[in-house]
């Protein structure tokens, strides 16, 4: 629990502080990095920024790697023949709890609609979904141990994508997707500009979530 000097606090204003629960992972990174892959500007890829301090252009040296997953073939012959095949480690996404019930298949099938992705780079498999029940009681949110696709309670029409990630390779160990309740309203603007033009059923200011995700591709 820490508390912090706060100006404008949401609730004891007279105090003028805020208090809040903070969890803490620690992570053992692999004892063997993964393979780094430099940063390109022409490609938009998020990096991880750090500086060489045992470079031997007589400076410290800025230097930048792209954020990735470790996707290992099970199979290296079949893999580099062209066949598809499955990584030795799936990624896989936890599904919320707390996602309403009526949002969670939609969750869980744009999670898995991102397979069509890493086929094309040789994988089948290779993204999975999973609801919190498919796993012991020990699941937690807040564990480093779990990737989870979180929604939140909040009336920012936004959502991001925080990573745990090995600084020396840019792999990422762990990821959540953070979705805050008003993406809703977002993906209802987004239905309605890109299909709108050629689609009556875009028109209203209420549309179905089946339709928000055929429409928008989201």
């Amino acid at each position: 629990m820490l508390t912090y000097q706060a100006d404008s606090p949401p609730s004891s204003s007279s105090t003028g502080t805020i208090s809040v629960e903070m969890n803490h992972s620690m992570v053992l990174l692999p004892e063997e990095p993964m393979q780094a892959r430099h940063c390109d500007q022409r490609v938009g890829y998020f990096g991880v920024e750090r500086i060489n301090y045992s470079s031997e252009n007589q400076q410290a040296d800025e230097e930048c790697v792209i954020r990735r997953w470790r996707l290992t073939p099970s199979d290296v012959e079949a893999y580099a023949s062209g066949e598809l095949v499955e990584p030795e480690e799936p990624i896989v996404y936890y599904v919320d709890p707390a996602t309403p019930k009526k949002w969670r298949p939609y969750v869980k099938k744009g999670i898995e609609d991102w397979q069509k992705a890493f086929r094309e780079a040789g994988f089948k498999n290779a993204i999975q979904a999973r609801m919190p029940s498919e796993t012991d009681s020990t699941f937690d949110a807040d564990d480093v141990r779990y990737s989870t696709v979180r929604w939140f309670a909040d009336d920012f029409p936004n959502a991001r994508g925080p990573s745990v990630r090995d600084p020396r390779s840019g792999e990422i160990i762990e990821s959540d997707i953070y979705m805050y309740h008003d993406i809703q309203s977002l993906l209802r603007d987004w239905y309605f500009v890109q299909t709108a033009a050629t689609n009556p059923e875009a028109g209203g200011r209420i549309s179905t979530p089946r339709r928000w995700a055929e429409g928008s591709g989201t």
